[in-house]
């Protein structure tokens, strides 16, 4: 008998830990990709894949200062770099 709940978490596990983040066009998009294809033809599936060009982001910095106090802040994917005053 087939452990699908094991099976399950261990794939869940290997793209959320092994890989890890996955925003688009990253490489952690194209290892997660190159992972879930080698899984299909694993089970004997024939899988096809497309080329799409898609720019990487990645997050340099972000900073947010208001009334001279530093708040947190995440920028959103694909955000525009900005200056507000």
């Amino acid at each position: 008998m087939t452990d699908l709940a094991g099976i399950s978490f261990e794939h869940a596990r290997h793209l959320a830990v092994e890989i890890g983040g996955r925003s688009i066009g990253s490489q952690g998009n194209q290892a997660a990709e190159s992972y879930i294809a080698q899984v299909f033809r694993g089970l004997g599936l024939k899988v096809e894949t497309q080329e799409l060009v898609c720019p990487d982001w990645v997050e340099v910095e972000t900073h947010l200062e208001l009334g001279g106090d530093i708040v947190e802040a995440v920028a959103n994917t694909f955000s525009p770099s900005v200056e507000v005053s």
